[in-house]
């Protein structure tokens, strides 16, 4: 935006900075806020899949291992998103470990749901059908993203000045 003719007055945060005094930490807010929904819509899914289960005479083991991993999978997503509001609430650091463990987690979800889907011949209707491809979408959103924080996170983790792993990285400002 240069030369675009604002005043200086009409600034807003500080020159130079209004991505990462700004945008970034909207992001950040974003990415906490956006777990609740994802989980919820990982729980409806899944209640879906038992009841179509439910009427199939005979399930492979590996489905009901499929569908045990789906339950530990949104049971640990009510719990983590918790975390996650309560990290975004008082602004710690650990909220983008746990962003991007949620994220990891929801990409896992969807992989096993697939296998499910596609090897079990059960068929879901049509609302959740669309309620798995927003959760693929809002899956992939920020994908590349997640990986440069993650880049980050690994080489904060191997500074020199850090003897061995502890909690304490959490802590660290990323």
């Amino acid at each position: 935006m240069n030369n675009c003719g604002l005043e200086q007055e009409t600034l807003l945060g500080k020159e130079g900075r209004a991505f990462s005094d700004m945008v970034l930490l909207f992001r950040k807010i974003e990415d906490a806020v956006m777990t609740g929904p994802v989980t919820g819509a990982m729980g409806f899914v899944l209640s879906q899949v038992i009841q179509k289960m439910k009427g199939v005479s005979k399930i492979a083991p590996q489905f009901l291992d499929g569908l045990g991993r789906l339950e530990t999978m949104v049971a640990a997503a009510v719990c983590l998103s918790d975390q996650i509001a309560l990290a975004a609430d008082k602004n710690e650091a650990k909220l983008e470990s746990l962003v991007l463990y949620f994220r990891q987690m929801t990409g896992e979800y969807l992989k096993v749901l697939d296998q499910i889907l596609n090897g079990s011949g059960i068929d879901l209707d049509l609302p959740c059908k669309y309620l798995i491809l927003d959760l693929a979408a809002a899956s992939r959103m920020g994908k590349s993203m997640a990986g440069i924080r993650r880049e980050k996170l690994g080489l904060r983790l191997l500074d020199p000045g850090r003897t061995c792993w502890n909690p304490s990285f959490i802590t660290d400002p990323v």
